[in-house]
């Protein structure tokens, strides 16, 4: 007979994953594009408050300077009122130019008015642009 020698076996399991690469790799590249996709919402999102902001900083200043102007056009209808109530009190003027007088110094009020309420109306709108209401 032969001899035996002892023999070793070494066995190895090697274990593989042959598609968890590609999917690691898939799923990175979905998060970068995710994360591409908030910071250019956030992007449009400051762009439209900063727009928002500008827009109401403009139609503050439009509604302060329409309200000034009505307020002096009340003032001077007033003094046109006043005159023209104090020629018609010497019948110097009839009671139609009185009237148109007063109707002028009324709609004067009422521009005013309005002017006043769009300003408001104005600057809530600027508050909540600022973010201060």
């Amino acid at each position: 007979g032969e001899k035996w020698f002892p023999a070793s076996i070494l066995g190895l399991n090697l274990s593989v994953p042959l598609f968890t690469s590609g999917l690691r790799s898939a799923r990175v590249a979905q998060a970068r594009l995710e994360l591409e996709k908030a910071q250019n919402l956030k992007k449009q999102v400051a762009d439209g408050l900063k727009m928002a902001m500008g827009q109401a900083r403009s139609d503050f200043s439009a509604a302060l300077e329409r309200e000034k102007n009505t307020a002096q056009m009340v003032i001077l209808a007033q003094r046109i009122y006043d005159n023209t109530r104090s020629k018609f009190n010497q019948g110097l003027v009839t009671t139609m130019e009185l009237t148109q007088s007063h109707n002028q110094y009324l709609n004067a009020e009422s521009n005013h008015s309005q002017a006043v309420v769009q300003l408001l109306d104005a600057r809530i709108r600027l508050d909540k642009a600022l973010n201060q209401l």
